[in-house]
């Protein structure tokens, strides 16, 4: 099973590290301490291969053009940690780490996971596993691994969990991306509650629809589709995907209701 690591984590999170005087600690502590961690990903997940991947720093993201309502990450600080650009490099040179232009590192991650594991009748064959602590991997369906919690071990997301948390954040929003949800509505609300007990796409995508009409009223499809487009993990190279898939299921159930009133 080949490891999809998400590089973007290691270079912040280890890229800040001091000594007990508060200096940056040296490069051979801290390249071994990285070593140690994709080695512990690896052991962890009994993974036989692995692939890195790294967003681009060029601000291609095609979410910064998207972003209409409130600046892409625009409350995020341009300072980067002592040893960020390093590590990249280091990545990059010693473990093959892939740098991605267009997007993230996350959809790159979703892309792979999507294009390689795939069913047969009722069996799930998985060659992947996506190894990252940023919970909005939680909505690609497959294995996962997050070392911050170690105690899951490995864990499986079902394609129905994988939809109803992507739509749990359409109505919570990411603070961390500065993308707006429903104001109020929290992992506590009644309304991510409710989600729990639908078990198909087009009615969830009905129950959040209400919501956002009733919060933005005839403006209700720029707020959704807009966060729709910066909160979805990619499963292809199109950036509009989650668009296409949301006109889709207007269509539908557009079709249902026409049923439904021909036969009444």
């Amino acid at each position: 099973m080949k490891a999809l690591i998400d590089a973007d984590r290691i270079a912040y999170a280890f890229g800040g590290f001091k000594d007990d005087e508060g200096f940056p600690v040296e490069w051979p502590l801290l390249q071994s301490r990285i070593e140690d961690n994709i080695n512990n990903i690896l052991l962890q997940t009994k993974a036989t291969s692995y692939q890195l991947y790294l967003t681009s720093d060029d601000k291609s993201n095609f979410r910064f053009d998207v972003a209409t309502i409130l600046p892409y990450k625009g409350h995020r600080s341009t300072d980067k940690p002592f040893w960020y650009e390093q590590i990249r490099r280091y990545l990059v040179h010693e473990w093959k780490a892939e740098i991605v232009f267009g997007m993230e590192a996350d959809d790159a991650l979703g892309i792979e996971q999507c294009a390689k594991n795939w069913y047969m009748g009722l069996e799930q064959e998985y060659r992947t596993i996506i190894c990252s602590v940023d919970k909005d991997l939680d909505t690609i369906p497959g294995l996962h691994f997050n070392e911050l919690h170690p105690e899951k071990g490995v864990y499986e997301i079902s394609e129905i969990d994988a939809q109803r948390n992507f739509f749990n954040q359409l109505l919570c929003g990411d603070r961390t991306d500065n993308i707006p949800g429903l104001f109020g509505v929290g992992k506590s609300s009644a309304l991510l509650r409710n989600l729990e007990s639908l078990v198909h796409w087009d009615d969830m995508y009905l129950a959040v629809k209400e919501q956002y009409e009733k919060r933005f009223g005839s403006y209700w499809k720029l707020f959704m589709y807009e966060n729709a487009q910066l909160l979805w993990i990619l499963r292809s190279y199109d950036p509009e995907e989650i668009l296409k898939r949301f006109e889709a299921t207007e269509e539908r159930i557009q079709e249902r209701k026409k049923t439904e009133s021909e036969v009444a």
